[in-house]
């Protein structure tokens, strides 16, 4: 995350190391420093619970957390700053209901102190002027970010917004992390229109045009920020590599995100739009795009490097998609070419979700888990329908009929909390309708699991598997996703 302008924070945090007394104005700024520290001794910490390192961060992390309303009190670029940092920490940290308050917080004061247009700052020096848009932007990316992972509509209206792009000042030289946040920065700007007020069009042709948006995007990205500029099994990938495989990540996500609706319609019937001139539909840029997720096995080792990192969630998040989206196909499209092709990507997928459970060194190990847990339910359901086809116990439908777009919505709308209130109910049953079955009973064995006597902290949502497909449930540790992360596909 680019929140900073590096040089001018280390020249101020230098000069709060020499003070003996700290005025009132920079006690944000020092709650800034003390999180700062936190982060740096959390991912340097090993895997460990009795850690120095791991103590340390959570210590000063309940200290910022304690003062959070104080902080919020003195609305300055800091407090946007702490909020950023902290709510996005959270949310990748077993805290996401936090995380996203937080953020949602964080957006407030940003919009009080004027920070969403650069025609009311009234800097005048070019390096404050930089930190604002980097700060900006990395907040409005945040934003659209939990948007798109937990099915919510954006805060930010980016057509209130008037922030000029992060650049690099005159007489720095060249940081290829800038470079790498200003593409991330466009790639979720051309997805704002789709990510939007829910009252927004949704409509084929927004979608066509994000779509050649993202293709423009893509064709014009840096040969240094192309996964495939790299070897596979680079033993120590290079920090632009993990850059890469994000962006990369990112960039099939959003395709998925975008597509999923337009591939399958409501009423059941698929969508044939060509969405190129080269005649790709969406239901083929849904395959490409989980597909060219599951692939990234082949980079093994910048895949458990990013595990160590902030990007942990965000791995199995969309690893978790992917693998839901694959699967949905397997079901539309049984016994198909399309269909045998999805199943070798719900394969690697799970396999990816296995060992980033097992690892000691992933911070993504609980996400993973609770993905196999629902991928594996998935799974069975797409061999029995294959038996069912193949021993002639049923037949396949002209048709095909394919209501993944319901399928997908009435997961949601069957959450006991973070249900979405503009979900469209089933309209009856078909190839995918097993879907329903598997998401509702992982998210009702959450709404009938017992009270825990654990703290608070530590009672993270749901006992996985479901009752009717894998034998009875048991209780095991996952995510506070305020339900669970089936809700998380809506």
């Amino acid at each position: 995350m680019m929140v900073f302008h590096e040089d001018a924070f280390r020249r101020r945090f230098r000069d709060l190391l020499r003070r003996e007394q700290i005025a009132y104005r920079d006690s944000n700024f020092r709650c800034l420093c003390l999180l700062v520290v936190a982060l740096g001794a959390h991912y340097a910490a090993p895997q460990t619970a009795h850690s120095v390192y791991r103590q340390l961060s959570q210590d000063l992390i309940a200290v910022v957390e304690a003062r959070f309303l104080q902080i919020l009190n003195c609305s300055t670029l800091e407090t946007v700053q702490i909020c950023i940092l902290l709510g996005s920490f959270f949310l990748f940290n077993e805290r996401p209901n936090t995380g996203l308050g937080i953020s949602g917080s964080g957006v407030k004061i940003a919009q009080v102190i004027g920070l969403h247009r650069e025609s009311l700052w009234k800097e005048t020096s070019a390096i404050a002027r930089e930190e604002r848009r980097r700060t900006w932007w990395t907040l409005e990316v945040f934003d659209k970010y939990a948007a798109v992972s937990f099915g919510r509509p954006c805060i930010i209206d980016d057509s209130d917004c008037d922030v000029g792009m992060v650049s690099h000042m005159p007489h720095e030289a060249k940081n290829p992390l800038l470079l790498y946040h200003t593409w991330k920065f466009r790639l979720y700007r051309i997805m704002g229109a789709f990510l939007g007020r829910r009252g927004q069009s949704k409509s084929l042709n927004t979608v066509q045009s994000i779509h050649n948006k993202m293709l423009q995007w893509r064709n014009e990205l840096p040969q240094e920020l192309r996964l495939a500029s790299y070897a596979a099994q680079d033993e120590q990938p290079s920090l632009i590599q993990l850059q890469a495989l994000n962006l990369q990540l990112t960039y099939d996500n959003l395709q998925i995100i975008l597509h999923r609706t337009a591939a399958f319609e409501n009423d059941g019937q698929m969508n044939e739009l060509k969405m190129t001139e080269g005649g790709s539909t969406s239901l083929q840029q849904l395959l490409d795009s989980a597909m060219n997720t599951s692939e990234l096995y082949r980079y093994s080792s910048a895949l458990q490097a990013s595990g160590r990192t902030h990007a942990a969630m965000h791995i199995g998040i969309t690893l978790f998609t992917a693998g839901v989206v694959l699967c949905a196909i397997c079901l539309s499209r049984p016994l198909t070419d399309m269909g045998n092709r999805a199943k070798t990507g719900v394969m690697h997928i799970i396999r990816m979700c296995r060992s980033a459970a097992d690892s000691p060194t992933s911070s993504q190990h609980l996400v993973s888990r609770q993905s196999l847990d629902i991928l594996d339910s998935l799974v069975t359901v797409v061999l029995r329908q294959e038996t069912e086809l193949i021993t002639g116990r049923v037949s396949l439908p002209a048709n095909r009929p394919t209501s993944f777009a319901s399928a997908m919505v009435t997961a949601s709308a069957t959450a006991p909390v973070n249900s979405n209130p503009h979900s469209i109910p089933d309209r009856g049953g078909g190839l995918l309708h097993p879907i329903q079955e598997v998401f509702t009973q992982h998210i009702s064995g959450s709404a009938s699991r017992p009270p825990s006597p654990v703290p608070l902290l530590q009672q993270l949502s749901f006992s996985t598997g479901a009752p009717g497909l894998n034998g009875p449930a048991e209780p095991v540790t996952t995510l506070d996703w305020d339900g669970d992360l089936s809700v998380l596909v809506d």
